[in-house]
């Protein structure tokens, strides 16, 4: 009878333990909310997509270059749904510190982000967009590198540089100098992307109630 009684009480410390996990899983999804595109709304690969971020580092970065945004990335694929190619350290666990490809959803979720932008580059043609979004989807694995531009720096803002200077070897975008702690020298951002010539064709953000 006694271990009866233990065996019962090792599965009931069992399923306990599952159904707080469940629960404390099932808590986190329902908090996390995405951002809902309208359905007649027509994107193309190529479109560059901005981030507002919501971790220290993306507060740092909207600070520092006097920016809405953060983060940016460019749409590889439409159908059969959204995918965005981008450089990031932290999305994905098990993708840090490299290009990754995120679906809309992913990239939209609220514990990732308060704003998202969607914009059409008029400097580049549709051919061009195209181009650039199946050069960025390629880039896919390479390593995340946060380094000024003397040292050979790979991140989001690089990625879309890259893709665009393979078409329009010209195009030149302002780097901003900067000085913070253990940040001196110049960097991108995506600040310098948003005073491009550029179409809106999306934006949310989140308004305080």
């Amino acid at each position: 009878m006694k271990s009866t009684v233990i065996k019962w009480s090792g599965v009931a410390v069992l399923a306990f333990a599952t159904f707080l996990f469940l629960w404390q899983y099932l808590a986190v999804q329902k908090s996390v909310s995405y951002v809902e595109l309208p359905e007649n709304i027509q994107l193309e690969a190529g479109d560059w997509i901005f981030r507002s971020g919501v971790d220290f580092d993306s507060k740092i970065i909207k600070h520092t270059s006097q920016s809405p945004y953060s983060h940016i990335g460019i749409i590889v694929a439409t159908q059969p749904e959204i995918f965005i190619a981008h450089a990031i350290d932290n999305d994905n666990p098990e993708q840090p510190n490299q290009v990754i490809i995120s679906s809309f959803k992913d990239f939209s979720a609220s514990n990732r982000t308060n704003a998202i932008g969607i914009a059409r580059p008029r400097i580049l043609n549709q051919a061009q967009r195209q181009a650039t979004a199946e050069y960025a989807a390629q880039q896919k694995g390479k390593a995340f590198e946060l380094r000024s531009r003397e040292e050979s720096p790979f991140y989001c803002s690089i990625l879309l540089l890259d893709a665009i200077q393979h078409q329009q070897p010209n195009f030149n975008p302002t780097w901003q100098y900067i000085d913070v702690a253990v940040f001196r020298g110049e960097y991108l951002f995506p600040e310098a992307f948003r005073q491009m010539d550029i179409d809106w064709i999306f934006r949310y953000e989140v308004t305080e109630e």
